[in-house]
């Protein structure tokens, strides 16, 4: 099974009115040792806690965001998006992955649903990636270990960049920001 992701442009207040009975998120996360599951060291994880709501009612399991300009994509994750900043921006990723880490809302009943906002250094990269640039970025990242162990074409590289640079171009006309909701 993999993360179905979607990608949307919204400003502040149509994301209240989309994610009716999220929590907002703490400023500071509670950091605390865990073993990676993978090599079994000890590791820091930062714990991020729930804030108010974002917009009291009834909770919205699924939002609507049918109503945003959006796309839908399976298995781009944070990692992905990672390697994808590296080379729209040229700037290493490992602080990029922290600061996509941290969540936008909370679900509060569960944790196989996410919120996250792209930080603006990508959403302004993607934003101003040349058309003609697309299909080079699209082959490069294709050849990442990330896209090739989940057996990504250039055609699927291709389509996820073109994708993100419209939706980039819409958040910075909105005044808004890039956003992706994942689900397990």
């Amino acid at each position: 099974m993999g993360v179905l992701t979607d990608f949307f442009a919204a400003t502040e207040s149509q994301l209240a009115e989309v994610f009716v009975g999220w929590h907002t998120v703490s400023n500071t996360p509670i950091q605390r040792e865990t073993t990676n599951p993978f090599s079994g060291e000890a590791i820091i994880v930062n714990d991020w806690q729930p804030g108010p709501l974002i917009r009291e009612g009834e909770l919205v399991d699924s939002p609507a965001i049918e109503a945003l300009p959006h796309s839908h994509f399976k298995g781009v994750d944070h990692v992905k998006l990672g390697t994808l900043y590296k080379l729209v921006s040229g700037d290493k990723h490992e602080h990029f992955i922290d600061t996509l880490s941290k969540p936008a809302l909370i679900y509060p009943e569960g944790e196989d649903i996410g919120l996250h906002q792209i930080p603006s250094a990508l959403t302004s990269a993607l934003a101003t990636l040349s058309e003609n640039k697309h299909a080079e970025v699209a082959m490069k990242w294709q050849l990442t270990e990330e896209c090739q162990l989940d057996r990504f074409t250039v055609d699927d590289c291709e389509t996820v960049v073109k994708e993100l640079h419209s939706l980039a171009q819409e958040a910075v006309k909105l005044h808004g920001s890039l956003y992706f909701l994942w689900s397990l």
